[in-house]
C-alpha cells in the first residue's frame, strides 16, 4: 500500500505539471477549464444546481443533506471526461472539476461558517486498482483554496460491485451499510462540531443518492447536522 500511496502522490504531481493546458472536454488548447464552445454543448452548473430537504425528501434523494451541489450534467463529453478522470486516473482534469466545483460552490457562499470537507471514500481494493481516490482528490483541492481542513471521517467496509451495473432499485438496495465512522476521527471534533455543524461532502457522480444519504446520515449520527452535498456530475433531471 506504501507504494501506491507513493504513486498517488506522484500522479498529483504530474497533474500539478500539466494544469491547465486545455479544456477537460475537448482537450484543446484552453486558459478556462472548460472552453466557451464546450460550455455551449455542456449543461454546466455554474451557480450550482441544489434542491433543499424537503424537496430531497420527496423524491427520495439523500434526505440527510441540506442542500446538494452538482457542477454538471451527466451526459456528453462531460460525462466522458468524468470517466476519464475516474477510471483513467488523468489527475489534470480532476483539478479541473475541482476548481469548477469550488467556484459554484463560492458562488453560493457554501465556505461561509464552514467547519470543514470530507469526502466519500473508495475502498482500500479500488484504491489499489486506480491509485487513487477521486473524491478525496477533489476534495482536498477545494480545502486548500478554500482554507479550510479536509478530513477522513468515513472509511468504507465493503466496496460491492459497481454501482452502474444496477438499476436505481438495486443500487438503493446495495447501498446499506457500506460506510462506518472513522474511529481515528474524534481528533477532528474540536476543530469542527465546537466551530461550526456545517460540513461540506463531496461525490463523484450523484444517480440515486443512496451512496450519499448513507454517507451524509452516518456523519449526522455523529454530530454533524448540516451537511452539504456537492458531486462534480449528476444524471437527475429533479436538481
Amino acid at each position: 500500500m506504501d507504494a501506491l500511496r507513493f504513486l498517488d502522490f506522484i500522479r498529483k504531481v504530474a497533474a500539478d505539471l500539466i494544469w491547465p493546458p486545455a479544456c477537460i472536454l475537448c482537450r484543446n488548447y484552453s486558459r478556462d477549464v472548460v472552453c466557451k464552445e464546450c460550455r455551449t454543448k455542456s449543461r454546466l452548473y455554474a451557480s450550482g444546481s441544489l434542491f433543499d430537504g424537503t424537496q430531497s425528501k420527496s423524491c427520495s434523494c439523500a434526505p440527510s443533506c441540506s442542500h446538494i451541489y452538482a457542477a454538471g450534467a451527466y451526459s456528453g463529453a462531460y460525462k466522458d471526461a468524468v470517466i476519464d478522470y475516474k477510471f483513467n486516473s488523468m489527475l489534470w482534469i480532476g483539478k479541473g472539476f475541482a476548481e469548477l466545483m469550488y467556484k459554484m460552490l463560492e458562488t453560493r457562499n457554501v465556505f461561509e461558517n464552514c467547519a470543514g470537507i470530507t469526502f466519500v471514500p473508495v475502498s482500500d481494493k479500488r484504491f489499489a486498482e486506480r491509485g487513487f481516490d477521486q473524491s478525496k482528490f477533489i476534495a482536498e483541492y477545494i480545502a486548500e483554496k478554500a482554507d479550510l481542513k479536509c478530513m477522513d471521517l468515513l472509511l468504507r467496509c465493503v466496496q460491492g460491485t459497481a454501482q452502474s451495473k444496477f438499476n436505481r432499485k438495486e443500487r438503493i438496495e446495495n447501498s446499506h451499510e457500506r460506510f462506518i465512522f472513522n474511529p481515528k476521527a474524534k481528533k477532528y471534533e474540536d476543530l469542527c462540531l465546537g466551530k461550526s455543524n456545517k460540513l461540506l461532502l463531496v461525490d463523484d457522480i450523484l444517480t440515486t443518492g443512496a451512496t450519499l444519504e448513507e454517507c451524509a446520515s452516518l456523519l449526522v449520527k455523529n454530530g454533524y447536522r448540516n451537511i452539504i452535498g456537492a458531486v462534480i456530475a449528476t444524471g437527475r433531471k429533479d436538481i
